[in-house]
């Protein structure tokens, strides 16, 4: 019984933790939309999560269904990925662009005074 559980929770556990970073961490990531990077994902995961396996409590297939969830995890970040820019290019909106930098535009100006004999440079700038 206690197999079992551990299986169970590591494939679920596997799946919400693929998910979640896909959807949130590697929104802008193209790569991530390739039919190759699910099985990538799931197979770099069981071969993590192998080691583990040589304990004696633990056997393989937590390993195994690690690397599935992980898979399915990806796959199911990345659908939801394509469906969410999908629906906002039909909705005609994008989000605003945020930067944690500021925008700043410096703009120059000459003032020639030629009754003086000077001529003042400066710059004024923008800041948002």
């Amino acid at each position: 019984m206690l197999h079992l559980l551990l299986t169970v929770a590591a494939g679920i556990a596997g799946y919400i933790a693929a998910r979640n970073f896909v959807r949130n961490r590697l929104r802008f990531v193209d790569a991530i939309h390739s039919p190759w990077a699910p099985i990538t994902a799931g197979i770099l995961a069981f071969l993590f999560a192998w080691p583990l396996a040589l304990l004696p409590v633990i056997s393989a297939a937590p390993a195994v269904v690690f690397g599935v969830g992980i898979g399915l995890g990806t796959a199911t970040g990345a659908r939801h990925v394509r469906r969410e820019q999908l629906s906002r290019i039909r909705r005609g909106r994008l989000p605003p662009f945020r930067s944690r930098h500021q925008f700043v535009v410096c703009l120059p100006h000459v003032v020639n005074r030629p009754r003086d004999r000077l001529a003042l440079i400066g710059s004024s700038c923008i800041r948002e």
